[in-house]
């Protein structure tokens, strides 16, 4: 497995843009932040301002896990690659969880960097620098308690792609469940009461812990209106690490019996 996920990182290594690429997205959000709360007045531009904006990242990492599976598994559909795999006696399994590794390695790094970045433009540029520590404590801790869901929507999108065999349907497919799918099963499992099934679903939605308060449901004159209620509530640890895990074991099964379905040798 660890000569796989080496191979997996000099692969990224002679392709660097989409790391790059990916780097550079994320110190550009932190800049803009920064330069969002250095130009407010000192008693509202701070430290602690500014990290109360980005603790509403986490629900960002899904996008960007699913980006990190896309740059580990570029190459996953190649047939020579995977025939490759196989003729040196490579299980499927480990095919799968190499590259999600990968992909997990790629987003924890990426994490890092935001929270390092973040403290260091801080610490140069405003104001209210001793609380910083506590901070960033605070902000690792809600990425840790993230971890598990940002790899299970990146393992979710290896899965696609090995079902549709097309990065473009795979993408528009995860785009579908993470944006349309959720505020569906909410607002069914509000205006069905009894409708056990759809709340099973949404509390099984991966994007059901990024959106704590729910959904508001109104009347107008064209009908219905629902609507995401703001703010990001990050629940209990042990539910994000429950639903995280249970989704990385179910789109690994499936990922490895959609690799099974293929012809490699």
């Amino acid at each position: 497995m660890e000569n796989l996920i080496r191979a997996e990182f000099y692969r990224i290594r002679c392709r660097p843009w989409p790391v790059i690429l990916m780097a550079a997205s994320i110190l550009f959000g932190v800049a803009v932040m920064l330069f969002a709360e250095a130009i407010r007045p000192p008693e509202w531009g701070n430290c602690t301002s500014m990290f109360e904006s980005l603790s509403s990242l986490p629900i960002f990492g899904m996008f960007y896990g699913a980006w990190c599976a896309e740059i580990a598994s570029s190459r996953i559909n190649k047939l020579d690659i995977l025939k490759n795999e196989a003729v040196f006696g490579i299980s499927r399994w480990q095919m799968i969880l190499s590259r999600l590794s990968t992909a997990t390695l790629i987003g924890c790094a990426m994490a890092l960097m935001l929270v390092v970045s973040s403290v260091l433009l801080a610490f140069l540029f405003l104001p209210g620098k001793e609380a910083l520590p506590q901070l960033a404590a605070n902000l690792l801790l809600e990425f840790l308690i993230a971890l598990p869901l940002w790899v299970a929507c990146a393992s979710l999108y290896l899965c696609l792609k090995l079902l549709f065999a097309s990065d473009l349907v795979a993408v528009f497919v995860l785009f579908l469940y993470q944006f349309l799918l959720w505020p569906i099963l909410g607002a069914w499992s509000l205006l069905n009461p009894k409708a056990w099934v759809m709340k099973l679903l949404c509390t099984l939605h991966l994007m059901t812990p990024f959106w704590g308060k729910g959904v508001d449901i109104t009347e107008t004159n064209l009908g219905i209106s629902v609507s995401v209620r703001n703010g990001f509530i990050m629940p209990s640890s042990l539910y994000c690490w429950a639903l995280g895990l249970g989704w990385i074991v179910f789109t690994t099964v499936v990922s490895v019996w959609a690799l099974r379905r293929r012809e490699l040798r």
